[in-house]
């Protein structure tokens, strides 16, 4: 049983060390993606909006959406898990049309940016893509103008530079949260022209979807591995380990 285990956990540690290199090459393709053109400074983040406040919004308050107001059918309702996953098809809540239409100004809309401004820490980011749907409450909303593309604001907001200063005006202890007051005044981007934000966003785009189907294929060994672990515990509980190549 002993030597099954070894080999289990050397295994495990080389798969986790893997990952943790696949995430970390993300990472600085990210961080290449987003990085300022040379003598550019990075702008307010309502710049990357039309300019209207509602184009920055946060989810209504607790009060105002409860769980008696979910629906198995309607309009879909977007969570912090939707977010930090960046799958919004998966476990959906909705309310009623009517619900959708008294949150209105919680709208999200396909194309735009969606920000966690709770957890720990909070900024994760997404691009919504669906029908029109309702944030909750712990989530940020960006609609951004035409001027810019979407899914590198999403990427500006996630690399270093834009991501410490979310953390910077980060308040709580029990739950760490991102005022929208906060966000508007504090957060910056940089923003380059649309055509090189594109370019930008189709470079990161292929690498990184290399990437994750390697950290695919990291996760399923992984699951393998702690399924293989179980079974040869049960097979040592039942005494079916008789010797090292049993």
């Amino acid at each position: 049983l002993e030597d099954h285990l070894s080999r289990l956990d050397a295994a495990e540690r080389q798969l986790a060390s893997a990952a943790a290199r696949v995430a970390a090459l993300r990472r600085g393709l990210l961080e290449a993606a987003v990085a300022p053109v040379r003598g550019s400074d990075a702008k307010p983040i309502a710049e990357a909006t039309t300019g209207a406040r509602s184009d920055i919004t946060i989810g209504p308050f607790g009060s105002n959406l409860t769980r008696k107001d979910y629906r198995t059918s309607g309009v879909p309702l977007v969570f912090v898990r939707h977010v930090r996953s960046g799958d919004f098809r998966s476990g959906v809540h909705y309310v009623a049309p009517s619900k959708a239409l008294e949150l209105v100004a919680h709208e999200a809309l396909d194309g735009d940016v969606c920000m966690t401004k709770m957890g720990d820490p909070p900024g994760d980011t997404a691009v919504y893509r669906g029908p029109p749907a309702v944030i909750t409450a712990d989530v940020l909303r960006l609609r951004v103008s035409a001027q810019h593309e979407p899914e590198y604001v999403a990427m500006a907001l996630a690399g270093q530079h834009s991501h410490r200063q979310v953390l910077s005006i980060t308040r709580g202890v029990a739950q760490k949260k991102v005022s929208l007051a906060r966000f508007r005044s504090s957060v910056t981007i940089h923003l380059p022209s649309i055509d090189e934000q594109r370019i930008r966003v189709a470079t990161f785009r292929g690498y990184a979807e290399a990437l994750d189907r390697q950290l695919t294929v990291i996760r399923a060994a992984q699951t393998r591995g702690a399924a293989l672990r179980r079974g040869v515990l049960a097979a040592a509980f039942e005494g079916k380990l008789t010797g090292r190549h049993t």
